[in-house]
């Protein structure tokens, strides 16, 4: 895959980021079969890594945050966009295809085992019960920003 444009991010409190994708040039994930992910303005985490994983290099909130971004994108178009049609599975996938994207042009270490944990963490119960919760109108209105 590729990751191509640009975007800013206003730290809203730890941990709480705005993310603005750049008007002329947006923030794009373009996996290996050519399918696109464009994220809109949202507030996002970066990634939810619980704080104990912290401790294993790279697996925190911020290394692999261009990937992370795409995820958050794919959960909350899922709940709060109608006609978004990524299952849980592909938003995963992505996810690990993201991060391998980042390994292979260089831009974090390349550990093919640390996609694995990333995604194996991902897909557990825990993960398919976040995506599998209703949100409410006001979760998508907090999280999708106009």
């Amino acid at each position: 895959g590729k990751f191509l444009g640009k975007y800013t991010l206003e730290i809203r409190g730890p941990k709480e980021y705005l993310y603005i994708p750049d008007a002329a040039d947006p923030f794009r994930f373009v996996r290996a079969n050519g399918e696109t992910t464009q994220p809109g303005k949202m507030i996002t985490d970066g990634g939810s890594v619980p704080r104990a994983a912290w401790l294993i290099p790279d697996i925190d909130p911020w290394t692999y945050f261009d990937a992370y971004v795409i995820h958050d994108w794919d959960f909350m178009s899922f709940h709060c966009i109608a006609g978004a049609a990524r299952t849980f599975e592909q938003a995963n996938l992505t996810l690990a295809e993201g991060i391998y994207t980042l390994m292979m042009a260089g831009k974090v270490d390349a550990d093919w085992r640390k996609v694995e944990l990333v995604y194996q963490s991902v897909s557990t119960f825990v993960g398919v019960g976040v995506w599998n919760r209703q949100w409410s109108l006001d979760e998508c209105s907090n999280t999708l920003v106009s």
